[in-house]
């Protein structure tokens, strides 16, 4: 899974599994990605920035093809 992935800081495999055509919004930031190599730099970045930094699922609510997960960032 993808938050696993990013937890444990294996980026590109978290990557990796979001589909060609996606949409990835952090609201807190007011950022939209919907491409895989600046998914890929914010979540370097967030890693650097913040190491300890953990990704938790809330909610994941499914649509037809689509998918919408709502996450919240903790640090231990």
């Amino acid at each position: 899974m993808g938050r696993m992935a990013l937890n444990q800081g294996d980026i590109d495999s978290a990557v990796h599994q979001f589909s060609d055509q996606f949409k990835f919004n952090d609201q807190a930031l007011e950022l939209e990605f919907t491409d895989k190599a600046g998914l890929t730099e914010f979540f370097e970045k967030a890693r650097e920035l913040f190491p300890d930094c953990l990704v938790l699922t809330d909610t994941i609510v499914t649509i037809g093809d689509h998918l919408i997960s709502e996450r919240m960032k903790t640090a231990p």
